[in-house]
């Protein structure tokens, strides 16, 4: 059986992004106030000791407001940004006023910074999902050529079509 508690983070979001950390904590980010249409490049931990949030940074989410994956990469302490809704507030404060995005990032959890990772996604995603492939073969030698690499599929208007990026 399941209990569930109330809490409030400290900035309204629907359309986000979460990830587990290595410690147990959850990183909250993108998003936004969906009801007030107003994008949110806020971040935050969850810290399930306290039971509350604290804001982590802002602007984790690069480019991407809202309907991006994030995924941790297998060495834990990088996350794979991809695809999304672009961040136009700057001309806009309209939630999905930025295009569909192809571009990935990576963030990195030591310098609070995110990177593009070099190359982009064959087609622009939102809503999509993005899972790291590991491959458990107890040697280096035996392990797949696809470990280590993230599986991205759906979004927007590509339902059915998979692709293996990283």
């Amino acid at each position: 059986t399941f209990a569930f508690t109330a809490l409030t983070t400290n900035d309204l979001r629907g359309l986000n992004q979460s990830v587990t950390l290595s410690d147990g904590r959850a990183l909250i980010m993108g998003g936004g106030n969906t009801s007030a249409n107003v994008p949110s490049d806020l971040a935050e931990l969850f810290l399930p000791v306290t039971n509350q949030f604290a804001a982590a940074a802002h602007g984790v989410s690069g480019e991407r407001t809202f309907g991006g994956s994030a995924t941790v990469l297998q060495n834990g302490r990088q996350i794979l940004l991809s695809g999304g809704q672009a961040d136009v507030r700057a001309g806009s404060k309209k939630l999905d006023a930025g295009p569909v995005l192809s571009s990935a990032e990576v963030y990195n959890m030591a310098t609070i910074r995110s990177a593009f990772a070099g190359n982009s996604m064959t087609v622009g995603r939102r809503f999509h999902t993005a899972t790291l492939l590991l491959d458990t073969s107890t040697t280096a030698a035996t392990k797949g050529s696809w470990h280590g690499k993230v599986l991205v599929t759906g979004g927007g208007g590509f339902l059915g079509r998979a692709l293996v990026e990283r």
